[in-house]
């Protein structure tokens, strides 16, 4: 999965949703520290855009497959 970008995020999330039809868990934990100041192609500094930001997204795309789960509904 390529942290660091929304597309990537997104491809991600998708390719998911094609190989299966529900998840049953998600453990959604990323880390990372840059020196010095860096900016992804969406705009945001990185250790924002990849601590925080994409982890969000991400599980806003799989919500309806962890809601197809037995205990997620």
């Amino acid at each position: 999965m390529c942290l660091g970008s929304f597309e990537g995020v997104r491809k991600c999330a998708e390719r998911l949703g094609e190989l299966e039809s529900r998840l049953d868990v998600l453990v959604n934990n990323a880390g990372a520290v840059w020196n010095g100041f860096k900016q992804t192609e969406d705009g945001h500094e990185s250790t924002w855009h990849t601590n925080h930001l994409d982890p969000l997204l991400l599980t806003e795309l799989l919500l309806p497959l962890l809601e197809k789960s037995e205990e997620g509904g």
